[in-house]
């Protein structure tokens, strides 16, 4: 993976935790398609826009919602 593919994972999550830099990016880990950030757990996804971009959107799994043992995917469409 690029510099810029792993700057925009951990940078999802940092949004969708809602903590921004006021945690250390060096903190979350996002080798895997899954980090957590203070007990909460958040799944990325890579957003295919074009080829020359690098989108990925973090979301929080909620415990008990769990889509028959499947993280649900978010689809983004271009309209």
């Amino acid at each position: 993976k690029c510099a810029i593919d792993f700057w925009v994972r951990k940078e999802a999550v940092l949004k969708a935790c809602g903590l921004g830099l006021s945690i250390a990016p060096e903190t979350i880990d996002t080798t895997q398609l899954v980090a957590t950030v203070n007990n909460a757990v958040y799944r990325l996804q890579q957003i295919d826009l074009c080829t020359d971009t690098c989108c990925w959107i973090a979301y929080r799994l909620i415990p008990g919602l769990d889509n028959n043992g499947e993280a649900p995917n978010v689809i983004i469409t271009r309209v």
